[in-house]
């Protein structure tokens, strides 16, 4: 037994060796995952444009039904245990084995419990056609089940490069193949197709390209804490899943289908400009701040320049979109979308937070309090039915307001929260508030003033030329023309200069 625990750690569960490049890796990722980011998003655009030309609405909906069931089921499907590999300080082979079995056990019998429900969504969507579309779309989990820990080993070694090219390949491979059978005939199959190749792609190359290989089932090996904290990681996801729909429940309950498309359109226009910014960053702070936990100063650099320099630039898209939106709407979806604009704007409101928001829950998972992330979830999904059940009272736009005023009134809980421990205290999050917000209101006030001053408060294509070009200009004369601006951006900078000891 001792000569066994005295072996070389497998390379790919070691993170020792770039400890002292840990900033240079997290500047180095950032870069690749917006570039990856990118490229993701352009194939998955031309690939909508292309297949909605090929297929029907009807293909479409039929496979938005069987996601009704599997949205929600996905939560479930690492059991948060990607997380809790990523974020242990050390881990052995034996632990990450057990886990990649236990992946592999819930990965199988969520798809059979997918499958099992397919007779009853053939019932209550009144389509037979759900049945085999709904037996074939189980086969994603298993799949996915197989590939949780050697993706999570990917990043936990923050190779962001294979990360992107697991991700990449597997979307590429999932629309050939969809493209390929729509344009044969095949229907809405070619959307089923889609979903499995790139399924299959993703698990085959993120097994390949980890280094790790699992070995024979043997339970145990201390994955209790593990199982334990990734465990509360999914409850809060799953908390946090209900939290993001009650709008849509409600509004669909009371408001009916056509006010609910509006409002559901224009949350995602405002989501997907924030989300390709957001998705990069969180992905390669995640395993920056997990290795840097054990040093406090290295921990609260990184996390207070991540989050203040994003702040800055995601509330510049904030501000142009509240004064720009309807303008934005009509322009991108058509003049049948123009009620969605004064939605689209209201809903900006909480934007300004969005940023912080979804890195603050970094520090909750980086510093191992997975049952206080659970806590606050649960406080804030009681705060996001009451802010819609009373912005109820004035209809849609009633609820885009109480969306958005609900993440300040959440605000002084969390930060008391995140500052109870840790290197980061509540003193330093609302510190790191005062220039972006003092900056987003500037730049807000200014966009509003151009609008009413050049356009007569109008927004035709050319005012959203002008006013996208002076939020650039702004944004870019702060950070690199000022001598506040350019100590965020050099502190930003600094971070590749920064090492755990």
């Amino acid at each position: 037994m001792a000569e066994r625990e005295q072996r070389p750690r497998h390379p790919a569960l070691d993170t020792e060796r770039f400890r002292q490049d840990l900033g240079r890796r997290a500047v180095r990722g950032t870069r690749i995952v917006v570039i990856a980011q990118v490229l993701r998003s352009v194939v998955q655009a031309g690939a909508l444009l292309l297949l909605a030309r090929l297929l029907v609405p009807g293909d479409f909906g039929l496979i938005a039904m069987v996601t009704v069931v599997t949205g929600l089921v996905a939560k479930l499907r690492d059991a948060g245990l990607s997380a809790a590999t990523i974020q242990r300080e050390d881990i052995t082979h034996a632990q990450v084995n057990t886990l990649f079995w236990f992946n592999a056990a819930l990965g199988l019998g969520l798809g059979l419990l997918v499958a099992a429900l397919a007779p009853a969504m053939v019932a209550f969507f009144r389509q037979p056609d759900l049945l085999w579309v709904t037996v074939a779309i189980a086969l994603v989990f298993p799949l996915g089940g197989l590939q949780v820990q050697h993706e999570a080993l990917l990043r936990r070694q923050m190779r962001f490069k294979a990360v992107a090219v697991v991700e990449l390949a597997s979307v590429a491979a999932g629309v050939i193949t969809a493209l390929a059978l729509a344009w044969s005939g095949a229907g809405y199959w070619a959307l089923v197709a889609q979903m499995l190749v790139a399924a299959a792609v993703s698990c085959a190359l993120a097994t390949a390209l980890s280094g790790w290989r699992p070995g024979r089932p043997a339970w145990g090996a201390g994955v209790g804490s593990l199982i334990s904290f990734g465990g509360s990681l999914t409850l809060a996801s799953i908390i946090n899943y209900f939290g993001s729909t009650v709008d849509d429940l409600l509004l669909g309950r009371t408001q009916g289908d056509r006010v609910l498309g509006l409002y559901a359109k224009a949350y995602e226009v405002l989501m997907l400009p924030l989300t390709q910014v957001n998705r990069p960053v969180r992905t390669v702070t995640f395993p920056a701040l997990s290795r840097a936990v054990a040093s406090p100063e290295t921990y609260r650099a990184a996390f207070v320049g991540v989050t203040e320099f994003l702040s800055i630039v995601v509330g510049a898209m904030v501000a142009f979109m509240i004064v720009f939106g309807d303008g934005m709407i009509t322009f991108v979806l058509g003049a049948q979308w123009v009620e969605a604009g004064r939605i689209f704007m209201l809903l900006g409101i909480g934007g300004f937070l969005l940023p912080l928001w979804n890195l603050s829950g970094l520090v909750f998972i980086t510093q191992g309090r997975a049952r206080e992330h659970l806590i606050f979830h649960a406080c804030d999904l009681v705060l996001k039915v009451s802010s819609v059940v009373i912005g109820l009272q004035w209809g849609v736009e009633g609820v885009a307001i109480a969306v958005g005023v609900r993440y300040y009134v959440a605000v002084p809980l969390l930060f008391h929260m995140l500052g109870r421990s840790g290197p980061i205290g509540a003193g330093d999050l609302y510190r790191l508030l005062v220039l972006p917000f003092a900056f987003d209101l500037a730049l807000l006030g200014a966009l509003y003033g151009l609008r009413m001053a050049a356009f007569g408060g109008e927004a035709p294509p050319v005012a959203l030329a002008v006013g996208l070009l002076t939020t650039v200009a702004i944004t870019y004369g702060v950070l690199m023309r000022t001598a506040v601006g350019r100590r965020r951006v050099q502190a930003l900078r600094r971070l590749s200069d920064l090492k755990v000891e």
